[in-house]
């Protein structure tokens, strides 16, 4: 495909009408100067996001009415769509900090072709939700370094190379959820390397309020993908990687097994010592739960509660093979 640009900006949008001025008005700024489009992939949103996008001068795709919206397909309608050397992936409730895309655009070009993708600092808001929290601490400690380094997954804002989109393939429309990590697993398959840069590369700006309750149900969803997600990474020799990534998903069938067989036996035999066991396993990880966050008592019973229950979900998505998609195309 020839390359009409040095740079697309894709963002992926649903229902953004209180960020998208600013995230697009934070690129605007940040390819003052270069070459580059800007392509915004809705999907099916119910309010005024798409006509403050327009209002913008920006170009506008849609998620077919037929196909199941998820962050996955937009960003591979994107890219199906996008005419630059290089791409860069952006949320709609992020701001790209304005020397982000020239100092990218820098570093790929010196770097050559073994280096396919480079990502930086992501910071995100606190908020009152545990799930977001954890996300936050997660990205602040994957995506922030001293000195140029190489990194195993992508997160969410990165710069890639196009014609490795081409060649490893696009992000996977079937997966709901880390579609970024297993992008980068046949990236690093392929014999590329990921380079995470010591620069800020935007702002996160999250402003979900949902409950706990919805926050549960949502991230335990996203534990069927992971499992989808792992068994994909079989394939792409990383396993073991991503292994120790849902590490506490293995802890929390362990605690959940163990509980199941001591209450058995404790009934059964009469060894109430073994249930008395389970129990004080179960105070010392909430203990180091409330230790971890920062005392708040209803963030331990909601990770306990997602431990407990998530390697159910896990498992289920690792037996149940990612349904194919019915479109990837964009209008």
């Amino acid at each position: 495909m020839e390359c009409q640009y040095d740079l697309s900006v894709v963002l992926i949008a649903r229902n953004e009408e209180k960020n998208i001025a600013s995230c697009i008005q934070s690129v605007l700024n940040a390819t003052s100067g270069l070459t580059a489009e800007i392509l915004l992939v809705d999907s099916a949103s119910q309010d005024r996001t798409v006509e403050i996008a327009r209002g913008l001068g920006i170009a506008v795709l849609s998620i077919p009415p037929n196909a199941d919206p998820n962050a996955a397909l937009g960003r591979a309608i994107g890219v199906r769509n996008s005419s630059g050397r290089y791409i860069q992936f952006l949320d709609s409730d992020m701001t790209v900090d304005p020397a982000w895309l020239p100092t990218a655009l820098s570093y790929l070009a010196a770097a050559g072709p073994s280096v396919a993708a480079v990502a930086g600092e992501i910071r995100q808001n606190r908020t009152a939700n545990p799930y977001r929290e954890y996300r936050r601490r997660n990205l602040a400690r994957m995506t922030r370094t001293g000195e140029p380094g190489e990194l195993k997954s992508l997160y969410g804002a990165f710069m890639i190379r196009a014609d490795v989109l081409h060649e490893v393939g696009s992000f996977d429309p079937r997966l709901k959820a880390h579609e970024e990590g297993e992008l980068s697993d046949r990236i690093r398959a392929a014999g590329y390397r990921i380079v995470l840069l010591p620069h800020l590369a935007c702002l996160h700006h999250v402003t979900s309020q949902e409950g706990l309750l919805r926050t549960l149900r949502r991230e335990l969803c996203e534990y069927v993908t992971a499992g989808q997600f792992f068994r994909l990474s079989l394939r792409n020799g990383s396993s073991l990687f991503r292994l120790w990534q849902f590490k506490y998903c293995l802890m929390g069938a362990v605690l959940a097994v163990f509980g199941v067989v001591a209450f058995v036996i404790a009934v059964t035999l009469s060894l109430l010592w073994l249930e008395l066991l389970w129990l004080l396993a179960l105070v010392l990880v909430g203990y180091a739960l409330l230790i971890r966050e920062e005392r708040r008592l209803t963030y331990v019973l909601y990770y306990l509660a997602v431990y407990l229950s998530s390697w159910l979900f896990f498992l289920r998505g690792f037996l149940q093979p990612p349904r194919e998609h019915r479109s990837t195309g964009g209008v």
